[in-house]
């Protein structure tokens, strides 16, 4: 008797299931909030050159108050232009070399009008530090680590490290959830993130803080991947692609609750720490939260999958006859033999061709995914608006994405739908190469994002439903890591877009009509049963030649 059988009796989506659904769903929150905190983390922040030698100047005896003895040596010690609204616009990465010269001796010249800074001075790099403008009470790491001008890269980098991170635990961490159970996953990606969190931050200098942050990296996408595989697992074939799809919305309300923090935490080293102590509250959860009775079964745990199935009965106030488990072969429902003899790993989603050629298709889409949804933050730039409104309307739109994939996979199927939403974002990203900057690319590339954002949903969907049951967790791992890939890479997209401004867009505009078209290969999974073993991820979605006969016959006039 197949599992979803059994939640057949149970129901499919009974009170057990959706307390432990709101549990897991919950579980997405960190991922969000650590992939998106570095926006706030380190935001950009207006700087110039530290000139230490002016610092002891004795600007009352000059007759100066402290802001207009600030202003004088910012003035006299920095390269400046003025702006068509009159603005002074002061160089962030050069000053004068005011090495030989006193304060007092450059305000003489200043008053005397012969201070022409570009003729009597030399013009150097900041050699000995930057001064940060601090007047939005924003604290973040670019500032307290100088990461601007010729190290401005080191933020970027900071990024990939952290999806390094990702990677590793997307690997990681699904093994293990195959091996050894979902739940004990889910508990070692939890302290991962709240231990490794909490440490970075205090870290006292920039290479610390990036290789925290990248361990922290390693649990926080094993807690979103795992949880997905706790709450779709217990739940029927015809209420899961709903719960399926709408876990993601809690990806975009997690970083909703990041600007929430952010907005009243202005200070890194406290946004990290109040982030990580929140996810700390989880660990509450875990008594609640059960192991997935299809791994106990695949792994010949009957008696723990017979308590926990009779337990889910009982909250959900069904009754299961005498004999329910010995009159269904319960205790061979497991898997085949020869699949006992060993644990299954990567390989056995490339040794046969059905599945090998499913596992590249879904690895392709998650590429794809991650490419355009970075590609478009990169071609449409800001909205015009303050960060704090921007990441608010961004969570908006992909929480109407998903919330209007729900109905659509149900009537017109997941296959379909996806393909529209990859359609949606391809040419969306074709028609912002030819309009130019503002409102309407802004608007174009949210309709991109709005495709991108339901793709993202429906190809989590597909992972679930296509892969059998023993590969499940490894499957999402390895379309996870390849997906982090593109994350890591980038800084690549930021050097093509300087290279050639449309390249990104071009390059987005291929991929997702290209994969698009790659999801014809993979099969309509609504309303059909999960694959359970690796004969049936083989088969699933292919009729017999004995269900064609039949299906010939019942077509054929008379």
């Amino acid at each position: 008797m197949a599992f979803d059988d059994i939640l057949l009796t149970l129901g499919e989506f009974g009170t057990y299931q959706k307390i432990t659904y709101a549990l897991v769903f919950l579980f997405w929150f960190p991922a969000a909030a650590n992939v998106l905190a570095v926006v706030f983390l380190a935001g950009p922040a207006d700087h110039w050159c530290k000139v230490p030698e002016w610092d002891d100047a004795n600007c009352t005896g000059m007759g100066l108050n402290e802001s207009d003895c600030a202003y004088y040596k910012k003035h006299l010690s920095i390269p400046h232009t003025l702006a068509d609204d009159d603005t002074i616009l002061y160089d962030q990465c050069r000053k004068y070399d005011v090495s030989q010269v006193s304060f007092a001796d450059a305000m003489t010249y200043y008053k005397e009008g012969t201070n022409q800074s570009e003729n009597i001075y030399d013009v150097i790099t900041c050699d000995q530090g930057w001064m940060h403008d601090m007047a939005l009470s924003t604290y973040t790491f670019t500032q307290r680590f100088d990461l601007v001008c010729d190290r401005k890269y080191l933020v970027n980098l900071s990024q990939s490290i952290f999806f390094v991170g990702v990677f590793i635990g997307s690997v990681i961490l699904g093994a293990i959830a195959d091996r050894y159970g979902r739940k004990i996953s889910l508990i070692i990606s939890n302290i991962i993130v709240v231990l490794f969190g909490v440490c970075a931050a205090f870290s006292p200098n920039y290479i610390t803080l990036v290789t925290l942050r990248a361990l922290s990296a390693v649990g926080c996408f094993g807690m979103l991947l795992i949880s997905t595989v706790i709450g779709t697992e217990f739940v029927g074939p015809s209420k899961r692609a709903f719960v399926g799809i709408f876990i993601s919305v809690s990806f975009s309300l997690g970083y909703l609750l990041l600007t929430i923090y952010a907005y009243f935490i202005r200070n890194w080293r406290y946004l990290l720490l109040s982030l990580n102590l929140t996810f700390a509250l989880f660990f509450f959860f875990y008594p609640f939260i059960p192991e997935s009775v299809r791994w106990q079964i695949f792994k010949g745990r009957y008696k723990e999958a017979e308590a926990t199935i009779r337990k889910v009965a009982r909250i959900n106030k069904v009754n299961l006859p005498d004999g329910f488990f010995h009159k269904h072969d319960f205790y061979n429902s497991g898997e085949k033999p020869a699949e006992k003899e060993r644990d299954p790993t990567l390989l056995d989603l490339f040794r046969t061709p059905v599945l090998r050629k499913r596992t590249l298709v879904l690895i392709v889409i998650w590429l794809t995914n991650n490419l355009i949804f970075y590609g478009l933050h990169l071609s449409t730039g800001s909205f015009g608006v303050n960060i704090y409104l921007s990441f608010v309307i961004s969570g908006v739109v992909e929480i109407v994405s998903v919330c209007l994939c729900i109905p659509a996979i149900e009537w017109i199927g997941r296959r379909y739908s996806i393909i529209a939403c990859f359609v949606i974002a391809g040419v969306a990203s074709c028609i912002a190469i030819f309009v130019p900057t503002g409102v309407a690319k802004t608007t174009i590339g949210m309709i991109g994002k709005f495709g991108i954002a339901g793709s993202w949903a429906i190809g989590g969907i597909f992972v679930l439903e296509v892969l059998p049951t023993p590969t499940r967790s490894v499957g999402i791992g390895i379309c996870s890591t390849a997906s982090r890939i593109i994350a890591i890479a980038t800084p690549l997209l930021l050097i093509l877009y300087d290279v050639w401004a449309p390249g990104p867009l071009v390059l987005q505009t291929i991929a997702a009509l290209i994969t698009g078209g790659l999801c014809f290969i993979l099969p309509e999974t609504r309303g059909k049963k999960l694959p359970e073993t690796l004969e049936d991820g083989e088969t699933f979605g292919i009729k017999t030649q004995k269900e064609k006969e039949l299906h010939s016959m019942e077509s054929a006039p008379f």
